[in-house]
């Protein structure tokens, strides 16, 4: 259940020189959940035990079922004013200085079976900005800066910006950026989602020692704008881009029971840089291509490993493709009919998979995950399709045997949609629009799901679903 509000209030003075901003919000959140699954039922282990004593086996899958509820509670607001003045002249030209202050609460309360204390998280961050930009038609130049302090650490924290724009002339727009950022050691709400992997819970938890992560990033960029004749209009950017992560936040995992568990800890810090190229070609009300391509490099400082039991170990981040795209391309052919053509393209990445795995047992009746005998089996069929081109193996490793966690470089995807509208005028203001089309229409699709009770649940990536169909009609006035 989520309940939501907020109220804003904005000024601006008579000769418009002066404006205020003031805004409120607030999101209440409640959830239960229920993380369990297995191949037993607990209502067949009660009468089960009414008959005789559970085993070991079964006493564990009893436990698994009783300790997978939960229960969420979260509460957040936001309280914030903003006050800007336009000067006629600053210094060397008009500019606009923008001041600002802002308050945030978080309360969250997380009750779960599979956690000894249940989780209670009361965190505020107080903040204040300040910045003045000049500008005219041919230059602009941004300084500022903006200090939070935030509840769970001792200090505050300055983060400073500024950018520079320049037009050489009415086509072209250059611009370079720098801004410093950080996010603080607290519970983040996708650490509430708890995954399955083997049958075992997979939670988060964060290091004690877990500091802030800081970030310094760089961006340069151009646009050209331009007018080919016959109305034709043609739009390019090109974007270089370069962020330093300091102490950046990573997970490693390791067993604790039947509990998985993912700390996040302080890394030695990463980077990330690339460029994009993004164009827009377009005929007005006959024809729009619009199109875009990132080549991206994501990499730690030093090489690490997703799983201590997994002995591949290296720099590039996990589900960070290098390569991805998209284009959008519009066609009117006659008045009224719009045909739509769209397409995403994802490079290649790296993920971890839990395989599904049968393991010998131990002296206390536990799985002993170095020694792995085979795939696990749901209704008589192996519970992973394991392609074995697509795995990377670590000191010790192959890939004809291919058990537990292990790392895959997922193959390439292009995900195309047609879509074909027509737009009926009805009366006056007021049209129907009637349309169809496919999404996916080349089905592009993971093939190497995991099936049964013992599945990885985030063992997934690519396009969320597979080639489907749509058609619907949308009234408008």
């Amino acid at each position: 259940n989520n309940l939501t509000g907020s109220l804003n209030y904005s000024f601006i003075s008579d000769d418009t020189r002066h404006r205020v901003n003031a805004f409120a919000s607030f999101m209440k959140v409640q959830r239960e959940s229920y993380y369990g699954g297995g191949e037993l039922l607990v209502s067949d282990l009660l009468e089960k035990a009414k008959q005789a004593p559970l085993t070991p086996e079964e006493s564990e899958e009893m436990d698994k079922r009783l300790v997978s509820y939960g229960r969420t509670m979260g509460y957040t607001g936001v309280l914030g004013a903003q006050y800007a003045y336009d000067f006629a002249h600053l210094l060397f030209m008009p500019s606009q200085l923008t001041v600002g202050v802002e308050y945030n609460h978080d309360n969250l309360e997380d009750k779960s079976g599979f956690r000894k204390n249940y989780l209670k998280q009361n965190v505020h961050t107080a903040s204040g900005y300040l910045q003045n930009e000049w500008k005219t038609e041919r230059w602009s130049f941004l300084v500022g800066g903006r200090v939070d302090k935030h509840s769970l650490l001792d200090h505050a924290i300055v983060s400073p910006r500024a950018n520079v724009r320049f037009n050489p002339t009415p086509d072209w727009v250059l611009r370079a950026n720098y801004s410093a950022g950080f996010r603080a050691p607290q519970i983040f709400d996708e650490d509430l989602h708890v995954d399955n992997a083997g049958g075992d819970l997979i939670v988060i938890e964060n290091a004690k020692n877990l500091h802030e992560e800081r970030s310094n990033s760089f961006s340069v960029s151009a646009d050209w704008y331009t007018r080919l004749g016959r109305g034709w209009q043609l739009n390019l950017t090109a974007e270089g881009f370069y962020t330093e992560l300091h102490d950046a936040f990573n997970l490693t995992e390791s067993k604790r029971g039947s509990l998985i568990v993912k700390t996040r800890t302080n890394s030695s810090g990463a980077k990330v840089m690339g460029a994009s190229l993004e164009g827009r070609l377009s005929q007005p009300n006959v024809w729009t291509l619009q199109a875009g391509a990132t080549f991206h490099s994501s990499r730690w400082n030093d090489a690490q490993q997703w799983n201590e039991n997994d002995a591949y170990t290296t720099r590039r981040i996990y589900r960070t493709p290098n390569v991805y795209g998209y284009f959008v391309s519009t066609f009117t052919p006659m008045k009224h009919l719009d045909v739509s053509l769209t397409g995403n393209f994802t490079g290649s990445m790296l993920t971890g998979h839990e395989i599904p795995t049968d393991y010998a047992k131990d002296a206390n009746g536990e799985d002993d995950l170095s020694k792995p005998t085979g795939l696990a089996e749901f209704e008589g069929r192996p519970s992973a399709t394991v392609h074995r081109e697509r795995v990377l193996s670590g000191e010790g490793q192959d890939n004809v045997t291919v058990l537990g966690p292990r790392t895959f470089k997922t193959p390439v995807f292009f995900e195309c949609g047609l879509k074909v509208q027509y737009t009926l005028p009805i009366r006056h203001y007021y049209k129907a629009q009637l349309y169809a089309g496919v999404q996916n229409l080349f089905d592009a699709y993971q093939d190497d799901f995991d099936r049964g009770y013992l599945r990885d649940s985030a063992y997934i990536y690519g396009p969320m679903a597979p080639r489907s169909y749509f058609a619907g009609v949308r009234l408008s006035f």
